[in-house]
């Protein structure tokens, strides 16, 4: 390479053409060295800190120069485990624009600001999110570059067995969560534009339904049918809830539903303009006790629902199913980890940056308007969590009765639980 040659380096997100003067530079691509500086939150926004372009020259004279190992070029000087120019990959395990796949991008540039890296989100969706946490936790190098983003279509799985499920709750070191809910909703143009049309004695006709693989998510809006007795014709495994409003929307479905991220940016649009119609949340649970969603405090609980269309107290193996499982899919719906084996300072710093997230007012601002105010769980909230899924007895009643009618009414293969 000649000392005239060009060469981009990126500072702050803006290019800026500067003269090699290595005459030999083999790291990376041998035609662009990109170097990525982050901005001080100290300096106007677009401005460029002397510091940081020295310390990117540097870096860029460290790559192509023939000193120092490649280790501490890797590492830096500043002990973080975290460097700038890192790149992070965020894996979803699901098709783009569902509830888990918004909550990603929402996170992401508060993550890659805290970090100090480059944050790539990768969708992966293949049998209903499960391929990509096994390869997630099999397969990826534990080596705190990869961050997944997992949601309750993950959690489910490995409580009730699914056969082709190789994780467990103890491969994950969490770093925050998010006890995030949802909203079921139909056409307003539809037969079903009241709660207890969706119920066996209420329902004016069968009920079109398209959803994921149901051993997953799908298990909440499942089992309600099951305990209204509602007659369904169900098309089940799309790769995505996106994927699924998708057929709602172009009328392969009557129903349909979304967790709170989703509903709010993609649905509650179409609500405004008078074309969908918002039925009932999935609840939350308050003791013993299922109880209105405090997100959406005017949609009422599927117990209510229960006790509208039936005149009595919701009972019977799906609704104790549906508090059982409730831990999985309203507690801790969403989320972010790394392996368990991933570094131990990769963890600490991962859950220092979501605690920095979530005392942030820009993110509390922007959590309150696209994730409906859903507080974010850190430290010992995020961990108790956790660990009360991976206590979730198998064997209980609850969950075998679950297994039993998973296989005999969708034909999802488990294995047999053992202690």
């Amino acid at each position: 390479m000649s000392s005239g040659d060009l060469r981009l380096l990126t500072v702050d997100r803006r290019l800026i053409n500067v003269k090699s003067h290595a005459t030999h530079c083999t790291v990376g691509d041998p035609e662009v060295v990109r170097v990525t500086v982050r901005r001080s939150r100290k300096t106007r926004r677009g401005s460029v800190p002397v510091v940081g372009l020295v310390a990117a020259f540097g870096l860029l004279l460290a790559a192509c120069g023939s000193g120092g190992s490649s280790a501490e070029q890797e590492n830096g000087e500043n002990g973080a485990f975290y460097q700038e120019g890192d790149r992070v990959e965020v894996v979803v395990p699901f098709s783009p624009g569902g509830g888990t796949d918004t909550l990603a991008r929402i996170v992401a540039p508060h993550l890659a600001e805290e970090l100090g890296v480059e944050i790539v989100v990768q969708n992966k969706p293949a049998g209903g999110g499960v391929v990509a946490v096994n390869e997630f936790i099999n397969q990826t190098e534990p080596d705190g570059k990869t961050i997944l983003f997992s949601s309750s279509s993950n959690h489910i799985p490995p409580i009730v067995g699914q056969t082709g499920v190789e994780y467990a709750f103890d491969d994950f070191a969490p770093a925050a969560g998010f006890p995030i809910g949802g909203v079921i909703y139909s056409h307003a143009d539809s037969e079903f534009t009241e709660p207890e049309d969706i119920t066996g004695p209420n329902q004016p006709e069968q009920i079109n339904y398209s959803g994921q693989p149901p051993a997953g998510g799908e298990l909440r809006i499942l089992l309600m049918f099951e305990m209204y007795e509602a007659d369904i014709n169900t098309a089940l495994g799309f790769e995505g809830r996106g994927d699924a409003r998708l057929a709602w929307e172009q009328g392969e479905a009557d129903i349909s539903y979304d967790t709170t991220p989703a509903y709010l940016a993609d649905v509650a649009p179409l609500v405004e303009s008078g074309e969908a119609v918002p039925l009932m949340s999935f609840g939350t649970v308050e003791g013993d006790e299922l109880v209105r969603d405090p997100v959406f405090p005017d949609l009422p609980s599927p117990a209510e629902v229960y006790e509208n269309a039936f005149g009595e107290e919701p009972s019977g193996d799906a609704f104790e199913a549906y508090k059982a499982l409730s831990v999985a899919t309203l507690a801790m719906n969403k989320g972010i980890h790394l392996q368990a084996d991933a570094p131990e300072a990769a963890q600490e710093e991962l859950a220092a940056a979501m605690e920095a997230i979530g005392a942030s007012e820009e993110f509390e601002k922007q959590a309150e308007a696209e994730l409906g105010g859903t507080p974010l769980l850190l430290g010992p909230d995020v961990e108790n969590a956790w660990n009360a899924m991976a206590e979730v007895d198998s064997e209980s009643s609850e969950v075998q009765w679950l297994i039993d009618w998973l296989a005999e009414t969708y034909d999802v293969s488990v294995d047999e639980m053992s202690d």
